[in-house]
């Protein structure tokens, strides 16, 4: 029954080829020797934890040795880089993750990711020839594209460590990631003062960790499974490209949507004034990192729970990670209202401890943004990628909307613009995974 074939694809998994026994025992041996849930995401929370400490860390060293200016130049890079690098990606570690029937090989993976890549370098070129952005926003939009075609590069290979619930590999690859691009970009921009030059530090450090960590250790993983390098068969290439499109629109469209605010600061503020702002979001990310090594490491699990019908394991699961969830929002809230000018005076300095008011509601929309990105990453285990879509519409549209009516509030309106619209996007995100839910009881699962 289900130990069989579920012991058949943790063979594919664990040793790369079909198992030949399917008894019992077999089946109980080869499950044990996938890591333990609470393993994997202890390692998935060290790791993206880390590697948010380590992007933190290079966001104050701008602050601390640099000037808002510098903060916003870089911040603004990441927003223009973001969605056009949320397109190509097609999200398609997702896809990877829950492929439990092995509809594509790794090479395949890799040889749609390769041109993703080069396609997603080739649009942010064109994209930054337009005459309206400065010659320092191009440069550093550039070299920001090019570290970001690294870490795709890295993403394709964690796809492959997530299917195996192999997760301490991932925490390891960005640990070395983010330690080694919080050494080189500090030193770098201590010596020369120039933010190009660190940017060249990060570009560096992620492509040293690239080829020393995540090829080799893919390598060995796919011994017996067709090997790392890229394959470019068009029908699966096709194939693969229409079933992840959705989930590049979407994170497309998220991306655009979690940068809006920070277009309207730029068009109506300042370049200094992105630089304040994005400073005081950035603190709701380090909650976002570990909410995301909750959901990343949950998914596979998750998937195999909801393609096998157990809907109350796949409901306490999820339950549980919205509690999280909801209790990280709920302390990030709590330290905002009670030590929130000291944190940004600490961190950053005094020129941005004059935006109480608007931290306390960035704070508050960060801790519906946790509760969202999980109940994303559950309709992905559900592989409910097209209803992603008209979410990410819906929600662009009603952050833009806000967003145009109090652009005169300044960085604050952005704030509470940003709040409204994840508030939305709970209510209708929690609807989605409710009636992929129920459609699947109504098709035959058991909630035994």
């Amino acid at each position: 029954g289900f130990m069989v074939i579920r012991a058949l694809v943790l063979a594919k998994l664990t040793r790369g080829r079909w198992g030949e026994e399917s008894g019992g025992s077999e089946s109980m041996s080869r499950e044990k020797r996938l890591p333990k849930l609470r393993v994997n995401l202890v390692w998935m929370i060290a790791g993206m934890a880390i590697h948010a400490a380590s992007i933190w860390a290079v966001l104050v060293m701008f602050a601390k040795l640099g000037t808002p200016e510098t903060v916003g130049y870089y911040t603004l890079g990441l927003a223009y880089t973001a969605p056009i690098v949320g397109f190509f990606s097609l999200n398609l570690r997702v896809v990877q993750a829950t492929d439990v029937e092995g509809e594509f090989s790794f090479a395949e993976y890799a040889g749609q990711r390769t041109l993703a890549v080069l396609a997603a370098l080739a649009f942010l070129a064109l994209f930054l020839m337009l005459p309206s952005h400065a010659p320092e926003v191009r440069r550093v939009t550039m070299l920001l594209g090019l570290a970001k075609g690294v870490e795709m590069a890295s993403d394709v290979f964690y796809g492959l460590y997530q299917r195996a619930e192999r997760m301490a590999d991932i925490a390891r690859s960005l640990i070395l990631r983010g330690i080694g691009m919080v050494f080189a970009m500090t030193f770098l921009f201590w010596w020369t003062s120039s933010l190009e030059a660190a940017l060249v530090g990060q570009l560096v450090s992620w492509l040293a960790v690239l080829v020393f960590h995540d090829l080799p250790l893919g390598r060995r993983m796919c011994e017996n499974g067709g090997g790392i390098w890229p394959t470019f068969d068009y029908s699966q290439l096709k194939s693969m490209t229409w079933t992840a499109l959705p989930l590049g629109i979407t994170a497309s469209l998220a991306a655009l949507y979690m940068n809006l605010p920070r277009y309207f600061v730029s068009e109506y503020a300042g370049i200094y004034e992105v630089g304040i702002f994005s400073a005081l979001i950035y603190l709701t990310k380090i909650g976002m990192r570990i909410i995301q090594a909750v959901g990343q490491t949950l998914i596979p699990r998750l998937a195999t729970y909801f393609a096998t019908g157990e809907l109350r394991k796949f409901g306490t699961l999820a339950g549980g990670a919205l509690g999280v969830a909801t209790l990280f929002g709920v302390i990030g809230v709590a330290v905002a209202s009670f030590e929130g000018e000291r944190i940004l005076s600490a961190f950053y300095g005094p020129e941005y401890t004059k935006n109480g008011a608007t931290f306390l509601v960035i704070m508050t929309a960060g801790g519906f943004s946790y509760v969202n990105w999980l109940l994303v990453n559950i309709l992905n285990a559900t592989r409910t990628y097209r209803a992603q879509v008209p979410l990410a519409v819906v929600t662009i549209c009603v952050c833009f909307v806000l967003s145009m009516l109090m652009r005169d509030q300044g960085m604050y309106g952005m704030a509470l613009a940003w709040l409204f619209a994840e508030i939305a996007q709970v209510l209708i995100a929690g609807a989605l995974v409710l009636r992929a839910v129920r459609a699947k009881y109504l098709s035959g699962g058991s909630v035994a």
